[in-house]
């Protein structure tokens, strides 16, 4: 059985940089990897500057294999580290219709 490994990747936009064409794109692979349970988490800073994801994966190499998938990655700089553990809360309520 392999074990599933999580990492945090920090995503850092080079300075005066317009990826408006890119993330339409972007977010249609996010949501892709989202779905397959390879991403889950992604967050961007108000200022769009940064973007942190968490990934759900194998191996360090296949981790590097998602983040060169990315369409943002040649307009960034990236750092990753591995994580122990992480917790979700949910910050919307539930609501029932009956």
């Amino acid at each position: 059985m392999e074990r599933v490994k999580l990492y945090q990747v920090c995503f850092v936009f080079e300075d005066d940089l317009d990826v408006s064409g890119v993330l339409p794109y972007y977010e249609k692979v996010i949501s892709s990897m989202v779905s397959q349970g390879i991403i889950i988490s992604h967050s961007i800073t108000l200022f769009k500057s940064k973007i942190f994801i968490v990934f759900k994966v194998g191996s360090e190499s296949e981790l590097l294999y998602h983040i060169e998938k990315l369409p943002i990655t040649p307009f960034t700089t990236y750092d990753y580290e591995r994580l122990k553990t992480i917790e979700v809360y949910s910050v919307f309520s539930t609501y029932s219709l009956n």
